[in-house]
């Protein structure tokens, strides 16, 4: 019965806990900002925490099949504070992704053209 009930619960628990997580607002606003609306609305791209739009008048395209959070910006994988590192991106030109990507916290994107540069923001001692 125990073992019933867990697994009754476990998808609720889990769903709770990633909203809890994800910025929506921003992972909307970037989704249906930067992808046509057949692809915004499997929401490719999830924002975990802070992330500071400063430009999006390039184009972010993926290639390949899209599923929903197949790119994370934000997501913490090297266990500093997510409140403490935002993510910085700028995208005047073309941001291209061939797959999966986790990007953690603290990352500045400047892409502008055919010079782009991804450089980390956030030092701690």
């Amino acid at each position: 019965m125990k073992k019933l009930f867990k697994k009754k619960l476990r998808p609720f628990y889990r769903f709770s806990k990633f909203i809890l997580k994800v910025n929506l607002l921003k992972t909307m606003y970037i989704n249906f900002k930067t992808q046509s609306f057949k692809n915004a609305i499997k929401l490719p791209i999830v924002v975990y925490g802070k992330l500071s739009i400063y430009s999006l008048r390039g184009s972010i395209i993926i290639d390949g099949p899209i599923t929903t959070g197949m790119i994370q910006l934000g997501k913490d994988i090297d266990h500093n504070p997510i409140s403490f590192c935002p993510i910085k991106l700028t995208v005047d030109g073309t941001l291209r992704f061939k797959g999966h990507a986790v990007i953690s916290g603290g990352i500045y994107y400047y892409g502008m053209g055919r010079r782009s540069r991804v450089r980390k923001i956030c030092f701690y001692r």
